[in-house]
């Protein structure tokens, strides 16, 4: 695929919805209908992370506007661009990440606080990826000319007009304050992923 059609793609969907567009049903509308609590602590861990990269000599610029969203943290080193730092304190949204890591043409470093792992995107997996949702998306496409609908978990969070769809009622939960004891963890992982880069340019 080309750039050309990645762009097309973002232009229609933005990369924070691209992991929604998994759904094997054709007439899937994502409805995020998320809590603002859990950008703070979000904001807490990315701020935390980006004072010790600053700390380590790394430049960085924070919440780096692209054209299709913001990039959490931008790592450079001697006036060079490295890499890519997606802070994730709940689930990792992978299409996401591999949108900012084609735009940028730069290498993702994923810090997922949940779990204490850094997880490296390499530009070529991240087109990869990017690949394959396209092929998904044609692939759904030809369903939803069929008119076949799909019920599954994902009917939870659709905002379509369906018999299928179901509300989902629960409360908000603190849990998600626990990633940021990984902050330590996650960071040591990073120092050492930047300095591969580094080292392999």
């Amino acid at each position: 695929m080309s750039m050309k059609e990645y762009l097309k793609i973002f232009k229609k969907y933005p990369p924070s919805i691209l992991d929604e567009l998994i759904s094997v049903c054709p007439f899937y509308k994502p409805c995020w209908r998320g809590s603002t609590i859990y950008k703070t602590i979000h904001d807490f861990a990315r701020n935390r992370i980006a004072a010790k990269l600053l700390a380590e000599g790394y430049s960085i610029e924070i919440e780096r506007r692209i054209e299709f969203g913001r990039i959490d943290i931008l790592v450079g080193l001697n006036g060079k661009s490295l890499a890519i730092v997606e802070v994730k304190t709940g689930d990792v949204k992978l299409l996401q990440v591999a949108a900012y890591s084609t735009i940028m043409q730069l290498p993702a470093l994923i810090a997922e606080l949940k779990t204490g792992n850094v997880i490296v995107l390499s530009l070529e997996k991240s087109i990869k990826l990017l690949d394959e949702l396209i092929k998904h998306l044609r692939d759904i496409e030809r369903l939803k000319e069929k008119g076949v609908r799909i019920t599954g978990s994902e009917c939870y969070r659709c905002g379509s007009e369906c018999e299928n769809r179901r509300n989902r009622s629960g409360s908000l939960s603190l849990n998600t304050l626990n990633a940021l004891n990984n902050i330590e963890c996650v960071f040591d992982q990073l120092i050492e992923k930047l300095r591969e880069i580094v080292k392999n340019e």
